[in-house]
């Protein structure tokens, strides 16, 4: 037994040793869990050293990398020496480099150019064709409405609320586009379809014009402005590199809503009466309602969510605290505390309003071509079903059925146009190839071009007997040519300004349109009255021409632009010429 005890003190008394000597010689020790642990140094002094604490510190070496954020794990320190030793040892580590890659990447904004992208580019396009073909399907309800008592005579006044609905659609964009800045985007899309469903169903109930322009002209284009907006914002934040690609389904989808949509209301009206086809079209609105729902952030699929949430958390905690603060000093300090708190939430939150995009001439330029084409693109998509119902109804040929039959197979072959138009800009513009290479600017032109044509020889050239060929000649060319101008506009401003920035350029030129479409309008049709059958569409093909030669001053720009940038570069070039000489001579 005392042997025993003899070697087991033997062997206590060699661990010690190899411990102290570790310790002088400033190794560590390692435990089972991999976590450095420095031993208590047995000496004369154990039992006041056991009393004291022990010092906890972070310390590089025994780091434990995760996938979004670097934790250190504590270390008990000695005292002397071993202390300054320690010390020295962290402050020569470095953060690798692959660590502060991750670390950046969480202020950027982050496309997953897919995974529930797609399904939102499903509910997106089931949007446009809601939309598009609910406003330009108008054209069946008024030509029905002015068979009522309480429209009969009032042609002109159901052709401004069919203008007013588009116009107020697109003059609240901007606004549309401000207030999902600060809130919620998915809220305000099911917000518009609650409202655009409401506006159809005060419709069905109308029993004058003016309840009709009040329901259908505002209410409902505050609802469609509503599901528009937030479907382009939506998109931009899920694609960025295949946006154009994207788009071409997108504007597409809006062709199908004006080929289609007419046949439905159609079908409604003839099958009750003009009341239900508004009930129908509340019903069908209902489904932006439903979908809107599936409007997901994109911020679920960013690689670094965790890290983001905790950063979150932090900044809810730390406004808490700031208001619990100002609440106690809002007594002495009321004006301070007033001041501090707008300044913490404007630093927090973006601004409602950033207009800072219209600075660039680019975009002025864009602003005005677009601004005076509005006044002629948009009329004759509104004025076919009342021009070719009025002539047809004066002349006594055919009886209400085959007017709307023939309007339907009109507007369904301009919806068929716009879809090929799309599709054909859009592999131009998404290919890019060498050998086929047009600039979007010129497309954009090139279309306008040609619908200013196409509107001069279906006013000049074409017979005026109101042939069923001669308008199905017109709406072919016509959509092909609109649905490519549409396509390469939107992917023009989306080239020439930052993707952040494209929701607000984007919104601005919607607005600038809204109030040529309320006046172009109606003025065409008031020409087409007054002086001819189709005298209006003079006008309409000059506004377009117009609007397509005024950007070619965006290559001036660009011209003087890069002629500035060289007169630059050769003053500087000649100042750096002669300081090489001076230090020569």
């Amino acid at each position: 037994m005392t042997k025993s005890n003899h070697n087991h003190n033997q062997s206590n008394d060699s661990q010690e040793s190899h411990i102290s000597s570790s310790v002088f010689r400033g190794q560590q020790s390692t435990d089972d869990s991999g976590i450095n642990v420095d031993e208590d140094i047995p000496d004369n002094n154990h039992h006041k050293r056991s009393q004291q604490k022990p010092i906890l510190r972070q310390t590089p070496s025994t780091t434990s990398q995760t996938n979004n954020s670097i934790t250190f794990s504590p270390k008990r320190v000695g005292t002397g020496g071993e202390h300054q030793h320690h010390h020295q040892r962290s402050s020569n580590y470095q953060i690798p480099p692959s660590i502060e890659y991750k670390t950046s990447t969480i202020k950027q904004h982050y496309y997953p150019e897919g995974a529930w992208g797609w399904v939102v580019v499903l509910c997106v396009m089931i949007f446009y064709i809601i939309t598009f073909g609910l406003q330009l399907s108008y054209a069946v309800f008024h030509y029905y409405l002015l068979r009522q008592p309480f429209g009969n005579g009032k042609h002109m006044f159901g052709v401004i609320i069919g203008c007013l609905s588009t116009s107020v659609t697109l003059f609240l964009s901007p606004v549309v586009i401000s207030v999902c800045r600060r809130k919620s985007v998915r809220l305000i899309a099911i917000l518009g379809g609650l409202i655009t469903a409401l506006g159809c169903l005060f419709a069905s109930f109308a029993t004058q014009m003016h309840q009709i322009f009040i329901s259908y002209g505002i209410i409902v284009g505050v609802g469609v402005s509503m599901i528009r907006e937030t479907a382009v914002i939506m998109i931009g934040q899920y694609f960025k590199k295949r946006r154009e690609f994207v788009e071409v389904f997108v504007i597409s989808s809006s062709g199908i809503g004006i080929a289609f949509m007419p046949q439905a209301v159609t079908y409604f009206i003839s099958s009750k009466n003009w009341r239900f086809g508004f009930q129908a079209m509340a019903l069908i609105s209902l489904i932006s309602f439903i979908l809107s729902v599936l409007y997901r952030p994109v911020s679920l699929y960013h690689p670094q969510r965790r890290a983001i949430l905790h950063l979150k958390n932090l900044q809810k905690r730390s406004r808490i605290k700031a208001k619990k603060d100002l609440k106690q000093k809002e007594v002495i300090q009321k004006q301070c505390s007033s001041s501090s708190s707008h300044l913490g939430t404007s630093l927090d939150k973006p601004p409602y309003l950033d207009f800072s995009v219209l600075k660039s001439r680019t975009v002025q330029i864009l602003i005005c071509g677009t601004c005076i084409s509005s006044i002629g693109t948009t009329a004759p998509l509104l004025l076919l079903m009342p021009q070719q119902g009025l002539n047809d109804s004066n002349n006594n040929n055919n009886n209400n059925n085959n007017i709307v039959h023939t309007y339907n197979s009109l507007i369904l072959y301009l919806g068929i146009g716009m879809i090929l138009g799309t599709i054909a800009n859009g592999i131009l513009i998404v290919n890019n190839s060498v050998k086929c290479m047009i600039a979007r600017q010129y497309l954009c032109q090139g279309s306008c071009f040609m619908m200013s044509a196409i509107l001069v020889i279906f006013a000049a050239v074409l017979d005026g007997d109101n042939k069923f060929g001669d308008y199905v000649l017109f709406v072919w060319t016509y959509g092909f040519f609109y649905g490519g101008y549409r396509y390469s506009l939107k992917m023009f401003i989306y080239q020439k300004v930052k993707a952040r920035n494209f929701n607000t350029a984007w919104s601005c030129i919607q607005f600038c349109q809204s109030i040529p479409t309320a006046i172009g309008v109606p003025i065409t049709a008031i020409l087409n009255n007054q002086f001819g059958d189709r005298s209006g569409y003079y006008l309409s093909s000059l506004c377009i021409a117009l609007g397509s030669l005024l950007l070619f001053l965006i290559d001036a720009h660009q011209k003087r632009v890069a002629n500035n940038k060289r007169k630059i570069g050769s003053v500087c070039s000649t100042d750096m010429g002669t300081d090489t000489l001076d230090s020569i001579d």
